[in-house]
């Protein structure tokens, strides 16, 4: 009778213990389409293994299908298994985890992707609105989140509202991560593109001169990919301005 106790024990170690497998060589190459050939099997199984997410590690590895699959341009895939990741995060862990709070932001990130905007705003507004109480304001989470719902406000043209939050998230971000950082120089490009389509021209002009220009007297190679990418931008806004 111990034995036969133990049995079911056993299979689901084993089966906790695949997932696991399947989780951690899924990770490795799911975000580099190049890898994709060497986890096709991989993936197979990982699909024929968790079809509903039953444990956290199960939702760990939908996490990982679900990205293996934007990846590859497969939005349906993956905003699907995004919503069965986070259906299952609210149930058994809580709507404060924070594993269930980045799912909400995945999954409103997969239905702007869709176009359901109204949908994306609501799940944005609740993610920034749990990420600020449950991690604080200054945490780097709740500022990715505010600029993705400020981002989402942008799209649906409520520039008011989404300068207000941009402009709170570059106000933290200098003073958090310095002027020069990276995400610094995200937040204001947002918020100048932002301003200008507000033909607020004024603080536009300041913003681009505070926060932005000093890219141009930089060399691109001591940059990375996104303030080169902001770095070209701003050149052809200078440009433009004569």
């Amino acid at each position: 009778r111990c034995q036969e106790k133990a049995a079911p024990e056993r299979a689901q170690a084993l089966r906790t213990a695949a997932v696991e497998a399947l989780r951690a060589e899924i990770a490795e190459a799911a975000q580099d389409p190049r890898l994709h050939n060497h986890i096709e099997l991989q993936v197979a199984h990982a699909r024929q293994v968790v079809t509903i997410p039953a444990t956290v590690n199960e939702a760990d590895l939908t996490d990982q299908l679900a990205r293996y699959d934007w990846v590859r341009g497969d939005v349906t895939s993956a905003s699907w298994l995004c919503q069965m990741e986070l259906d299952f995060r609210r149930r058994k862990q809580g709507p404060e985890h924070p594993d269930t709070i980045t799912s909400m932001y995945n999954f409103a990130q997969a239905l702007v992707v869709q176009g359901d905007w109204e949908q994306a705003r609501k799940l944005h507004e609740e993610t920034f609105a749990m990420s600020r109480r449950v991690l604080g304001l200054k945490h780097p989470f709740t500022l990715r989140s505010m600029n993705r719902l400020a981002e989402t406000l942008r799209a649906q043209g409520d520039l008011p509202w989404a300068r207000k939050l941009q402009g709170e998230a570059l106000a933290i971000r200098r003073g958090v991560l310095g002027p020069e950082h990276p995400d610094t120089t995200i937040s204001a490009w947002n918020l100048y593109r932002t301003l200008r389509d507000l033909a607020d021209r004024g603080r536009a002009r300041a913003l681009l001169e505070r926060d932005l220009l000093w890219l141009l007297e930089r060399d691109p190679t001591t940059l990375g990919a996104k303030q080169r990418k902001v770095r070209e931008y701003v050149a052809e806004e200078v440009k433009k301005s004569g």
